[in-house]
């Protein structure tokens, strides 16, 4: 691993075996386990349940053939403190995950991660930077072994709640003996903790995660007569992704990792999520031999040399499992018994030798207002932010290409009609063009159904019964038109001589969106080359906390 230099080697982080004690590095294991302890504290040889670790004691009873892995940091309170060294963790221990896959290549099991505190957002860190270079082989077998993360009073602050970054500090005073001076400093840069924390969201939002937080007081401080608060609540806890179960536990912040032989609850809960979990990796494993390759035909391909690439799957967030994607695809939509772990019906984006129909217009129901007068300026600045002023390039370049707007205001200030006279006076500058009703969920899905039916993806009404497929179908024209093979050249679409350059322009027009959370299974791909605009009471819409709207105005 990389290790600053200033470091000692018993302060390198390291991921350490600590079960089972011994074994041949030829050893294959089913389960790996990397658990992650709280600052300052050295090892997760702490998290005890009597005299023993339950992590040696208990867990190989419910993961068979286990290895567990314990992540021991190269921070402590001796040095000084900030978030960007807390968070430099995560790349050690991203970096040691890719060495212990390396080393034993025949490990083609499940990976756990179970976090204590600060801990998680050491591993938030390591996620993020593992999704983001998503396009390495290593880091594609790595993503594909992912089956559950749990996470133990771990913060979650967002990035629209200045109050969670507030409790960091309070939290830093609780968990860590670091000086008021290093915990002041620290607060320059508390910002970068909710970044992470939104791309751990983003990029694990289909994984399954079991968020944990205390009930009972900690202490802030070291005195006995030091007041105490909730260290990590359920909001600060929620990571807000797909598949998370979240449960209060009667316990301190400091509690949390010791399994009481009295209490029972958290345990239960920890093996719940944990056989939950594996049923949908097994199911996900079990599928991933089927692949689709270019034409749409079906074959055998090896699990362990699955290419993403040859995988005609769209999720409709920045997440990347084809694994789970091709277990959707195929599994009928089913709920758990406790109600947490529902699995969506997703789809294979469909045959691309299927013609749509374009241009395909979906304008908004109440028509043109042809007495719509002022709002120039907004008008303009919409405009400006949403038209395809330009041709887009299909590849080079990170920067992303869906373009975004939100407009936000107390209802009757005419976000609607905006948005309407922008669909009417710009129609010819786009293939196609969506009003989508997003006030609840039931219209969004038949809407986005209809559109199905509209582009002539599903050749009937039929896809009214099947929402979430017709979603995805959806969502996967969206991510890529061009791919779809465009009909007669008395279609609308000029087919355009250089094949690097996108042949379809889009806007999609989410109204009343006013539940933003519904927003999230219906939202494009960023890489998309489209216009996205939503109109929105919740002034939230305009910012990245719930979906990626890169601008907009209050008005």
């Amino acid at each position: 691993m990389a290790i600053p230099s200033n470091q000692t080697p018993s302060e390198r982080p390291r991921l350490v075996q600590i079960y089972p004690a011994n074994t041949s590095p030829k050893h294959t294991f089913k389960n790996i386990v990397i658990a992650i302890p709280e600052f300052d504290v050295p090892s997760v040889s702490t998290w005890r349940e009597g005299p023993d670790c339950w992590l040696s004691t208990r867990l190989p009873l419910v993961l068979s053939n286990l290895c567990v892995l314990s992540f021991e940091p190269g921070l402590s309170s001796k040095e000084d403190f900030s978030w960007r060294k807390l968070l430099s963790q995560g790349d050690s221990l991203l970096e040691g995950m890719l060495i212990h896959r390396t080393c034993r290549e025949n490990d083609q099991g499940s990976l756990f991660f179970i976090c204590h505190g600060l801990g998680g957002l050491i591993l938030k860190r390591a996620m993020a930077v593992l999704f983001e270079q998503s396009f390495k082989p290593g880091h594609q077998r790595l993503i594909s072994s992912i089956a559950g993360v749990m996470l133990l009073g771990c913060p979650s602050p967002a990035v629209d709640r200045p109050q969670d970054l507030r409790k960091l500090t309070t939290f830093l005073k609780a968990v860590t003996r670091l000086p008021s001076r290093s915990i002041d400093q620290a607060e320059r840069d508390v910002a970068i903790t909710a970044s992470i924390s939104q791309k751990f969201t983003d990029f694990c939002y289909d994984t399954p995660v079991l968020s944990v937080f205390e009930t009972k007081l900690s202490r802030i401080g070291r005195n006995i007569f030091s007041p105490r608060e909730l260290l990590v609540d359920q909001y600060l806890c929620e990571t807000l992704t797909k598949r998370e179960r979240t449960i209060g536990v009667n316990r301190t912040h400091h509690e949390l990792a010791v399994l009481d032989p009295s209490d029972e609850y958290l345990w239960t809960e920890l093996t719940a999520f944990i056989a939950m979990a594996v049923e949908i990796f097994k199911s996900s494993i079990s599928r991933q031999s089927m692949a689709i390759d270019r034409k749409g035909s079906w074959k055998d391909t090896s699990p362990a040399r699955l290419e993403v690439g040859k995988l005609h799957v769209q999720l409709p967030h920045s997440s990347f499992r084809p694994e789970t994607l091709l277990s959707q695809a195929i599994m009928p939509a089913r709920s758990w018994s406790s109600g947490d772990f529902g699995i969506a019906s997703a789809t294979i984006m469909g045959n691309k030798g299927q013609k749509p129909e374009l241009p395909c217009y979906i304008l908004p129901p109440q028509g043109r207002n042809p007495n719509f007068v002022g709002r120039g300026d907004v008008l303009s600045t919409v405009e400006k932010a949403l038209l395809p002023t330009h041709q887009v390039q299909k590849t080079g370049g990170s920067q992303s290409r869906l373009r975004t707007f939100a407009l936000c205001g107390v209802g009757g200030v005419g976000k609607s009609a905006i948005a309407t006279e922008l669909c009417y006076a710009h129609e010819a500058a786009f293939d196609a063009i969506f009003w989508v009703n997003a006030g609840d969920p039931a219209t969004l899905a038949a809407d986005f159904a209809r559109i199905a039916v509209s582009l002539g993806l599903d050749s009937s009404e039929a896809s009214l019964a099947q929402q979430d497929v017709a979603r995805n179908m959806v969502l996967g024209w969206l991510a890529n038109p061009d791919d779809w093979i465009p009909g007669s050249q008395d279609s609308g679409v000029a087919r355009r001589q250089d094949a690097t350059i996108s042949l379809v322009n889009w806007l999609l027009v989410f109204d009343n969106a006013d539940s933003l959370r519904d927003l999230r299974e219906y939202w494009p791909p960023s890489d998309a080359c489209g216009s996205v605009l939503v109109t929105s009471r919740d002034p939230i819409a305009k910012t990245t906390a719930y979906v990626h709207s890169s601008q907009g105005m209050y008005i």
